[in-house]
């Protein structure tokens, strides 16, 4: 049998085996806690429920799916360490041995590589999207249960300490049912936060280090020589979060919460910090009469510590030194003690090094010493970088609320005012350096909130420089005048200072371009942005790592020379849910081309954000093939990308898949920029995907926009009690309206997928691709020849291809069942039945053949949790009904569990 596809069968039957053994452990628990009627229910085949109360049946199933979620992952590492075993590491397609095989392909100079890795940056951002349904208690034992799943891998242990090994699992598999999955009230900002923060400190610097030892081993395969103990040769990783600074329609998010999480994540760092400069002063006892320590090491333990007045007398000097660098660090909460930025501490490590390789200790250093150091490059004394996002609209509300305040003329029709009076007024605003208002305290709402979160932002500048700060982020950025609003307000924060070239802002700014017109218009609001005299004076200071407090150092030394970067944040929601998913994938495209080629004009770099949610309708994808979807250009200035509710525990939560998550988005962003990777479109392509974009939105909106349609979508999937949930700590509508466009799309796509319809991951391509090669038929031809060369095309229809297999027609038609009235069921399963049989079958010839024979792994994985997967979705509809029939806070618990065992068995919410 050959090698890949004995590696996938060995895969499968590990996969089941593992599955096997732990239904057999979850039986005997719920057998020996009295539960016995349950234990039936395990059964693989089983889609009988028989006489099991409904919350019963979620509760066993969703362990169940946790169960085969955490298999499939420990498999799917541990056929990842068989590729490495069998040398066949350069088949693991995404991974640092993939690219750099590919890469060395085609034979670029050794420099070119190792300055690209240099150069290359990924920017993991964590948000508080309500996209987690479960317990963070309940993630944490699933995490020890995954991680007593990979210990039994080792086959030294003897059948008594295996037996033991069984009983602290079924010990696990007891809590998870004594403790229930399902979040009994609505998470606030504080305990997201506290989540989020458990990520950074205790996830992150494992992975990162785990993922840099895979590159190191990855490098040395190639044979590539290179400085191993530079970090600065390393790809850059930055971590960022969403977590108490997004309060886009989210009003719990206020000024205070913001300082509170500045400060918190500080803490972090400083705390993570000391627990790892302690554990490298244990490691350097060495003694000084072994090897004789350096001067300049002794000199600055004095000027460390001014209270040894003789370091020669220190028996252990190495180990002291890494002592007088802990006990520096800041303390207090301005930080006002020893080391006042990453960088001094960073010098004395470099200063620790150096003094072990002189002493011929130089595996000591690289061990102990660097991986610290690469603590400090990556998360600072800052831990993650905290962004600030707010609508576009709330801060029209708070700009004409301040212009009241300055007794401005016609400010309380500022909104309605057109965009040429606007900008001019804003412009001839920006060149003063006047505040609005001169008391904050009573201005009104909006404009107190507003500017009261920014001026938190300011007093962290001042005190501890930027590198905590990210990104304002204008979500619904429609103008440039969006984008001068914004600048308006930090000039009433204090984020503002007049120079010599004008007035700057020391934050970056960045567009959010979400539905498919803001994609369309992104080019000509980005060049007009990029024109003005505010953006063009604070892109120099913007720029630069500005570490340092302004209170402590002063105004920066600006290198005119340096690039200039610019970001622009991407929406993958919005555009799909207003246009179809083949229309906002087009749309993303095309808008990034024209954006980089725009900066080029400009000589400035878009660094792109890419706002992917965790399921095909919002952006989500293979990381891998999303980084070679990209357009040529759009990973050199660095990449951001988000990593939203449930997919950070799934990315995230243990630290080999952490660390292999990194290794696909670090190796990812460089290696398609050497690569010889064909992902810029011919003219007949471009020509094909414009007739497809437009043909697709055209037939997706026509759905949406059917009489009724609102009628049967509320009543065909569970979106009424998706509302009522407790998933996220943010409201399910921007506004409270009930309609289409004021619901976000997280719980449009959630209730989609709940139903089995998945229809906005799909709907539209059947037609479309139909109607070119009836049309078009050789621009048919050359999009089919392209499906395995174009890496956009072949992204893109995998994600198509995995929407629509996981769709299912008899589920479809039970929650069809639902909708009261006969002509509008009927009418809206038909043209959504219809859609999906056209997709498949021109899906299957563009793809050579259907999916079961080409990705028989996925296949395999995704059918097998069918039966249970039909048994929860009739009780769902059930429950449902019911319901929407009483009201009761019974019933709709019962349709929460329900939700949230789907959930766990389709392994994706929103």
């Amino acid at each position: 049998m050959p090698f890949f596809e004995q590696h996938i069968t060995t895969g499968l039957e590990k996969i089941d085996q593992d599955i096997d053994f732990l239904l057999a452990c979850t039986s005997e628990v719920l057998e020996e806690i009295g539960e016995p009627e349950l234990a039936p229910l395990l059964k693989r085949d089983n889609s009988e429920a028989g006489n099991v109360p409904p919350e019963k049946s979620a509760q066993v199933l969703s362990i169940a799916f946790q169960i085969m979620n955490l298999v499939e992952e420990n498999v799917a590492n541990q056929g990842g360490r068989r590729l490495e075993t069998s040398q066949q590491v350069s088949s693991d397609t995404g991974s640092w041995g993939y690219w750099l095989k590919r890469i060395q392909e085609t034979t670029p100079s050794k420099g070119d590589l190792l300055e690209t890795i240099k150069r290359s940056s990924v920017h993991p951002v964590l948000t508080g999207h309500p996209t987690e349904a479960k317990r963070p208690s309940v993630l944490a034992q699933h995490r020890k249960l995954y991680q007593l799943l990979v210990e039994l891998e080792n086959q030294m242990y003897t059948p008594i300490e295996r037996g033991e090994f069984r009983e602290r699992i079924k010990a696990i598999i007891e809590i998870i049912w004594r403790s229930g999955e399902i979040l009994v009230e609505k998470p606030d900002v504080a305990s997201e936060r506290d989540n989020v923060l458990n990520y950074l400190r205790e996830k992150f610097p494992v992975a990162i280090e785990i993922s840099d030892a895979r590159f190191r081993a990855a490098m040395a395969r190639a044979e590539i020589e290179w400085d191993e103990s530079d970090v600065s040769a390393y790809p850059r990783i930055r971590l960022g979060s969403w977590v108490g600074g997004d309060r886009d329609g989210h009003p719990f998010v206020t000024a205070q919460v913001t300082e509170e999480t500045f400060a918190q994540l500080r803490g972090a760092a400083l705390d993570t910090l000391r627990r790892k400069l302690k554990q490298l002063s244990k490691e350097m006892a060495l003694s000084k009469l072994f090897q004789s320590p350096p001067a300049y090491l002794l000199e600055r333990i004095i000027e460390l510590d001014p209270s040894c007045k003789d370091a020669t007398a220190i028996e252990e000097p190495w180990k002291r030194f890494a002592e007088v660098i802990r006990e520096n660090l800041p303390r207090s909460k301005k930080g006002n003690k020893g080391y006042r930025q990453p960088s001094g501490v960073i010098a004395d490590l470099h200063l620790l090094k150096k003094s072990l390789e002189e002493a011929n200790a130089a595996r000591l250093a690289k061990t102990y010493v660097v991986p610290i150091i690469r603590f400090l490059d990556t998360f600072g004394f800052h831990m993650a970088s905290l962004d600030v996002r707010q609508n576009s609209g709330y801060h029209d509300r708070a700009m004409s609320q301040l212009m009241q305040a300055a007794g401005i003329p016609d400010a309380e029709n500022f909104s309605e005012w057109s965009e040429e009076k606007r900008v001019a007024f804003l412009s001839e605003e920006l060149t003063r350096a006047r505040p609005f208002a001169q008391d904050h305290g009573q201005l009104e709402l909006e404009a107190r909130e507003a500017v009261g979160s920014l001026m938190v932002v300011a007093n962290q500048v001042r005190d501890y420089g930027r590198a905590a700060v990210g990104q304002f982020v204008i979500s619904m950025t429609r103008s440039l005048s969006d984008l001068l609003v914004m600048y308006a307000l930090c000039r009433e924060a204090g984020l503002t200072r007049m120079t010599d070239k004008g007035m700057i802002c020391l934050i970056p700014i960045s567009p959010l371009f979400e539905t498919l017109d803001d994609l369309q218009n992104s080019e000509g609001i980005m060049d007009a942005f990029l024109s003005h005299p505010v953006t063009k004076a604070s892109l120099p200071w913007q720029n630069r790592d500005l570490d340092e407090g302004f209170a402590h150092y002063g105004e920066p030394v600006l290198d005119p020379s340096a690039p200039l970067t610019q970001e622009a944040m991407l929406g993958y929601s919005d555009s799909n849910k207003d246009s179809g998913i083949i229309a906002s994938q087009w749309g993303l495209f095309n808008a990034q081309s024209k954006l980089i080629a725009l900066g080029k004009k400009h000589g400035v770099s878009i660094r792109f954000f890419h706002g992917r949610g965790g399921t095909v309708s919002r952006g989500a994808g293979p990381t891998h093939r999303f980084l070679e979807a990209l357009p040529e250009g759009s990973l050199t200035p660095g990449t951001r990308v988000t990593e939203q509710g449930e997919v950070i525990a799934q990315k995230y939560g243990n630290f080999l898949t952490a660390a292999r998550s990194l290794e696909l988005l670090v190796a990812g962003s460089v290696g398609p920029q050497l690569s010889e990777s064909q992902n810029t479109p011919t003219e007949e392509l471009t020509e094909a995907m414009s007739f497809l974009s437009e043909y697709s939105a055209e037939k997706y909106r026509s759905l949406l926009h059917e009489e009724d349609f609102l009628t049967f979508y509320r009543q065909a999937t569970p979106i009424d009690a998706l509302e009522q949930s407790r998933i996220g700590s943010r409201p399910s509508r921007r506004s409270g309206k009930p309609s289409l466009k004021d619901l976000r799309a997280i719980p449009w796509v959630f209730s989609w997928n709940q139903s089995r319809f998945y229809m906005p991951g799909w709907y539209g391509v059947g037609s479309s691709l139909a109607a070119l090669k009836s049309e078009k038929p050789d621009l048919f031809e050359a999009l089919k020849k392209s499906v395995k060369t174009w890496p956009f095309l072949r992204y893109v229809l995998y994600n198509v291809e995995n929407s629509v297999e996981s769709a299912d027609t008899l589920m479809m038609k039970s929650y069809a069942d639902l909708v009261s009235d006969e002509s509008i069921r009927d009418k809206f399963f038909k043209l959504i039945t219809d859609e999906r049989a056209a997709t498949r079958e021109v899906l299957h010839e563009l793809m050579n053949g259907p999916l079961e024979k080409r990705r028989p792994r996925f296949f395999t994985t995704l059918h097998a949790r069918d039966k249970w997967l039909d048994l929860l979705h009739a009780q769902q509809i059930e429950l449902l009904a019911s319901w929407r029939k009483s009201g009761s806070e019974a019933d709709l618990r019962c349709v929460l569990q329900s939700i949230n065992a789907i959930a766990a068995g389709l392994r994706t919410t929103g």
